[in-house]
């Protein structure tokens, strides 16, 4: 169940670029104190024009990094309905269920009333185009790039009259971000990381991420090099014939049910460089790398510190 889930926000992960010093642009025409005027017409990241009639009152998430959004820019009390995924921060269990992400409960979510539906892209334009053609206000937040993880927040901020939190929020994303970058960007190449990233686990099958996938780019920002960036794909099967001969110098390692003793342990793992030094690096909370929402600022924090603990303290 677990693993089904490290899998499902794995497909819908952005692919992240490194080019984050773009607040300026992304907060260009949003202002704290600016006047929300309803109604407004905004376009989502699907491209989708959709006229908000009037602030919100009453909002359903259908993704969990949206649920993440909603409660950074305060408007938990707004929130009506959330995803069995959606488990963060702990008040969100509390909230009302419209089932899982893949399958939401139509007729729960019309029976909620709500005046505001945020979803994801993907898997969920199925269940978009129903919510649509019944008349339901949805806004699609399906970021491609850390600057449009900002730029996301910047949009709830403006529908639901928040853009003075949300401008908070991403201003400390991108502060805290450029702090990272003081360091990692003046690394060098001696010092630059290898790096292997372990997904998740199917018997003696590894899962890794290519470097079009923005874990990989987050790997690269705290100051690792990716060796399976030449992979085929965002996400991929690794083979241990490749592992062993790329031998990382450290593994990040997010697959759930697995601690670096047991990785350690795997046929051929004795060998890595990585596995002899002590350099297997777990994320317990893997929705850190995974989930396209504000707490990504806290994973790439997390791989600076696992790649550079010389650099950055924990």
């Amino acid at each position: 169940m677990r693993n089904a889930r490290v899998f499902i926000l794995v497909l819908l992960s952005l692919f992240l670029l490194t080019g984050c010093g773009a607040q300026e642009d992304l907060q260009n025409g949003h202002r704290a104190g600016e006047v929300n005027s309803f109604p407004m017409v905004v376009t989502d990241d699907l491209g989708r024009e959709v006229e908000i009639v009037k602030a919100p009152e009453r909002i359903v998430s259908l993704a969990p990094a949206a649920t993440e959004i909603l409660f950074s820019l305060d408007l938990d009390g707004l929130l009506v309905g959330v995803t069995d995924y959606c488990d963060y921060p702990l008040e969100a269990k509390n909230k009302e269920k419209i089932g899982d992400f893949l399958n939401p409960n139509l007729e729960k979510i019309l029976s909620m009333e709500p005046d505001l539906i945020l979803a994801a892209g993907g898997v969920q334009e199925g269940i978009v185009n129903q919510l649509d053609n019944l008349g339901e206000i949805v806004v699609v937040l399906d970021p491609q790039n850390l600057g449009e993880v900002m730029e996301d927040i910047l949009l709830v901020g403006k529908i639901t009259a928040r853009m003075e939190e949300a401008l908070r929020v991403t201003g400390d994303m991108e502060a805290r971000i450029q702090r990272v970058k003081d360091v990692t960007g003046n690394l060098s190449e001696d010092e630059i990381v290898d790096t292997f990233v372990v997904l998740w686990i199917e018997g003696a099958s590894i899962y890794t991420a290519g470097g079009g996938s923005f874990i990989s780019h987050l790997v690269e920002l705290a100051g690792g090099c990716n060796i399976a960036d030449t992979g085929t794909g965002d996400y991929f099967q690794y083979s241990l014939e490749n592992l062993l001969e790329e031998d990382p110098e450290a593994i990040i390692n997010i697959a759930l049910g697995y601690d670096g003793e047991d990785l350690g342990k795997m046929e051929g793992w004795e060998k890595l460089r990585a596995v002899q030094n002590g350099r297997i690096h777990t994320v317990d909370d893997n929705d850190l790398l995974t989930l396209p929402g504000p707490r990504l600022i806290e994973g790439l924090e997390l791989l600076s510190q696992f790649l550079h603990p010389e650099y950055f303290l924990p």
